[in-house]
């Protein structure tokens, strides 16, 4: 009998069939095999392979998805776990450990009723089940329904008394109601029933430091320390023993972690860290380096150890490890930011803004990144920049101590006495101990004649750091200025004993000396201090200077000379015993000589303006106005806000030459500096005299008499430009009126003359 052909073709397709889904099941099921191998092996990245191998078989496999689900879970794709559990519930609805995890993932997406939805369903299918109940609990607890959250947290106990999730999380809710003891109860057993995990000992620790129960802390932590060897543990007890200030138990925890964990770095960087804020900089630094040898390559402890270098004034170090991790990639913001302050440190500061603002553009409301701009502008002597970025860094973050303090300081050398005084007090809000915010706001106050107040920040500067001699300098200002030079004399005594080479406290000690007519005293610390330096001659120059001083006041102006001449000697950059001599020399008349210091002046130091003022003062009194002139530009060269040196070269181009434009450029400039200075009106009015403005004249020798009614000079060009305005009855009042108040002044006799013409020519 003969087999159909048509028959055997369909029993082999079948075979073959058969066999093709035996082999998928038998692949699939290694595959699983081999990643819950992998998966126990904590090898996850390698587990994950084979169970996405096994679902790419059979993408409807629950045992497949569930491990892959898991294995993403591991490796931080939640997205990719989500999605798995996502395609079990579609293919398995009643599936608890899909909707377990789905509930949580929701839970903590914040999507509260998807959450309620799995949660629900869960305990449809089982009503006692305790991860359903706990999520359920969890979330009552977060809408504040806190009995509804007790009442299931007690009944999951109630099912499994070592629960320790919620045993921790009612202990949450009793501590928020203040019932301290029952919360301290469930932590100590969430404690007693895990066993060697450290988190819960660390939430009991950590409720102990909230409580500020101390005593307890240190117990438990002696207690735990023996217990546990876990390294990180370790590192979170040496820092609550620093909390407690217990330095020598911080230690001890942070190398005992170290044993614990010899190759990890992170051991090594907290007792670093530790060594570092105890002041210990060569032991950090050891341990600094032991951790970049562990992780040469990893950034984070490049990062850190560049910060202590910086912070250590060891800018070479700090470059360098910021240069290596840039090398590695642009994007490490703040290794950008600590590039950005070293260039500030290096007084780079043009290159520093441009790092700065490119940074902004990443983070444009950064406080920090305007605190460092505010820095930079500084440094460009540029202080209305500075003030602008300084003020938005403390309005963006009030509460940025060093910012607030930079902003005093600012306005204080702006002379914006009443700003400084604002923030300074905004600053000893934040830190009442701030030596520099009341350093600032003392002398501020003492600039303003709150004298009281400046002697309470200077008392406070002495309680706060008794060891510094800058309280004791500042309040001997204060009693100098007072005129009680006896209590002045003890407090600078105090702050010599403390620092011996602080000039500003030797040069008040001299004042102060001279004050009481003390000049014995005065040139025996003055011998004193040149024998502490005999072997430094550039320290000798102030001393030489202060003796001259003492000398100045004894009337001895020959030796006073001499003592110049030896501090121009010992330090020839030293400018101020050269304007000193220069003014001896001017006192008699003797311009030659005067001129000669100031140039002397200007050699050591070509940045000054006033020796350049002073030399066309001696100019103009030689009739030599070219050279007057060359002198009063390049005086405002080096200051372009010098408004002296533009009123006097507005007048000398009024007066001598016929560059009246000019002229007026430079009275205007010196008005909008000083615009209530009445010498500055009466040059303008003169300016304005010169180009055939009257009126303008008029009007600005009346301001000028406003202000200093009692100068005949003032009333005399007044006179000058009613009678240009013809209006002679004004002009001979005018005239008339400087003469009453001086008969004696420069040109009395022209105003006389005049007035003789004004009558001549009314007849």
């Amino acid at each position: 009998m003969k087999t159909c052909p048509r028959i055997i073709l369909i029993i082999l397709i079948t075979l073959m069939v058969c066999t093709g889904c035996a082999n998928k099941d038998e692949k699939k099921a290694a595959h699983i095999k081999k990643g819950n191998e992998y998966f126990d092996a904590k090898e996850y990245k390698k587990a994950e392979i084979e169970f996405k191998n096994a679902v790419q078989i059979d993408s409807q496999d629950i045992e497949a998805l569930l491990n892959l689900a898991k294995t993403s879970m591991k490796i931080g794709k939640i997205q990719d776990a989500f999605t798995a559990y996502s395609k079990v519930e579609k293919i398995a609805p009643e599936n608890i450990q899909a909707l377990t995890r789905l509930a949580q993932l929701y839970f903590l997406n914040k999507k509260t009723s998807k959450t309620k939805e799995r949660i629900n369903k869960i305990l449809e299918l089982e009503e006692n089940n305790i991860d359903a109940l706990y999520l359920k609990a969890r979330l009552l607890s977060q809408q504040k329904e806190l009995d509804s959250a007790i009442n299931l947290f007690d009944r999951i106990l109630n099912l499994n008394p070592d629960h320790i999730p919620s045993l921790q999380s009612l202990a949450s809710i009793r501590t928020y109601q203040k019932q301290f003891d029952q919360a301290e109860e469930l932590l100590l057993k969430s404690v007693d029933v895990s066993n060697d995990d450290t988190k819960a000992e660390r939430l009991l620790l950590g409720f102990y430091l909230r409580q500020k129960d101390y005593g307890k802390l240190k117990d438990r932590l002696e207690i735990s320390s023996r217990k546990h060897t876990d390294a990180d543990f370790h590192t979170i007890a040496g820092n609550l023993y620093l909390k407690l200030k217990d330095k020598t138990s911080a230690e001890k925890a942070f190398k005992h972690a170290i044993e614990l964990a010899p190759e990890n770095p992170a051991p090594y960087m907290a007792l670093a860290k530790f060594y570092d804020i105890t002041d210990q900089k060569e032991s950090a630094q050891e341990f600094y380096d032991k951790s970049l040898a562990l992780a040469p390559e990893n950034i984070s402890i490049k990062q850190v150890v560049a910060q202590f270098h910086y912070n250590h004034k060891d800018i070479n170090s700090a470059e360098k490890l910021v240069a290596e991790i840039l090398q590695k990639g642009s994007n490490f913001y703040s290794a950008k930011m600590l590039q950005a302050e070293i260039l500030t440190v290096k007084n780079d500061f043009n290159t520093a803004l441009i790092k700065l603002t490119d940074l902004e553009k990443e983070e444009p409301d950064s406080a920090r990144i305007l605190y460092f701009k505010g820095l930079c502008y500084i440094g460009l002597e540029q202080p209305e920049q500075a003030v602008a970025n300084v003020a938005k860094a403390v309005e963006l973050n009030p509460t940025y101590l060093k910012a607030r303090i930079l902003l005093a300081d600012i306005y204080f050398h702006l002379k914006a006495y009443d700003l400084s005084i604002k923030n300074a007090s905004i600053a000893l809000r934040l830190n009442p101990e701030s030596y520099k915010a009341l350093l600032l706001r003392g002398g501020a106050k003492l600039a303003t004649g709150k004298l009281t107040e400046a002697e309470k920040d200077f008392t406070k500067l002495i309680e706060i750091d008794p060891k510094n001699p800058t309280g004791y300098y500042r309040m001997a200002s204060l009693k100098h200025f007072y005129t009680q030079y006896d209590d002045a004399e003890k407090l600078l005594k105090k702050a010599f004993e403390l620092n011996n080479k602080l000039i500003d406290v030797f040069n008040l000690r001299i004042k102060n000396d001279i004050a009481r007519k003390n000049f014995h005293a005065a040139h025996m610390l003055c011998l004193e201090q040149l024998g502490e330096v005999k072997n430094k001659p550039a320290s000798k120059a102030p001393i030489f200077y202060a003796q001259a001083q003492v000398f100045l006041a004894e009337g001895n102006i020959s030796d006073a000379e001499k003592s110049y001449h030896n501090a121009i000697k010992s330090n020839p950059k030293f400018t101020p015993p050269y304007m000193d001599l220069a003014e001896i020399y001017l006192s008699k008349k003797d311009l030659k000589n005067a001129a000669d210091q100031y140039r002397a002046v200007l050699k050591a130091d070509p940045k000054l303006y006033l020796p350049h003022m002073m030399l066309a003062s001696i100019f103009e009194k030689e009739n030599n106005f070219i050279a007057a002139e060359t002198h009063y530009r390049k005086a405002l060269e080096i200051n372009p806000k010098y408004a002296e040196a533009a009123n006097n070269l507005a007048y000398l181009l009024a007066e001598k030459t016929n560059k009246y434009d000019e002229a007026l450029m430079f009275a205007k400039k010196a008005k909008e500096i000083f615009p209530d200075n009445p010498l500055v009106m009466d040059t303008l009015g003169s300016v304005y005299y010169k180009k055939g403005l009257y009126d303008n004249a008029v009007s600005e020798f009346l301001d000028s008499i406003k202000m200093k009614p009692e100068n005949p000079t003032f009333h005399y060009h007044l006179g000058l430009a009613y009678l240009k305005a013809q209006k002679f009855d004004l002009a001979k009042q005018t005239l008339n009126k400087a003469i009453e108040l001086d008969n004696n002044f420069q040109d009395v006799e022209n105003a006389r003359s005049l007035i003789q013409q004004i009558e001549t020519n009314k007849e």
